[in-house]
């Protein structure tokens, strides 16, 4: 039989499926993976030179915090109905690429919150509630990025998973 360049699958189906998802968990994928990203670097950027780097430090701590902010919101807004994606914080399961996806989201957005609160009380925009703005000085910053970062690659890579387990 002679190839024609078409493969061949059963019943016809196509190979993969057509993607079914709208503007926001595209800009979503983006947005998640720049976040994990800017933790990154940041991260590395404050373990190794912390004096040298320090405005690179406060752009990724920022930009890693806005991108995973709009994440959720930009999930809610696919998902239609903001209660799904409290249901699925109810429960952990780690056979859903969904469950740990939300998981995910909201570990790395509270570790990443922590930092720029870290980074907004050393730059003075806490001064106006003093003991917020000690208490956010003393936090382990740099215990928070280590965990953080895992956290954060983990939402930046998942959504490959994500990509694959609903393609196929």
């Amino acid at each position: 039989e002679r190839w024609t360049g078409k493969p061949a699958t059963y019943y016809d189906l196509p190979l993969v499926k057509k993607a079914h998802w709208k503007w926001q968990i595209i800009l979503y994928f983006f947005l998640g993976g720049m976040a994990g990203g800017s933790f990154l670097v940041q991260t590395l950027a404050d373990l190794f030179n912390a004096q040298k780097y320090r405005d690179l430090i406060r752009a990724g701590r920022y930009l890693a915090f806005v991108c995973i902010l709009a994440s959720p919101v930009l999930l809610i807004i696919d998902l239609g109905r903001p209660e799904r994606f409290y249901n699925m914080l109810r429960v952990l399961k780690l056979r859903s690429v969904m469950s740990l996806g939300s998981w995910g989201i909201s570990i790395f957005g509270m570790l990443c919150g922590l930092t720029t609160a870290h980074q907004m009380a050393n730059d003075g925009l806490l001064n106006w509630i003093p003991p917020i703005a000690k208490l956010m000085k003393a936090l382990p910053v740099k215990v928070i990025e280590i965990v953080g970062t895992i956290a954060g690659l983990f939402v930046a890579s998942y959504t490959a998973v994500l990509l694959v387990a609903t393609a196929v």
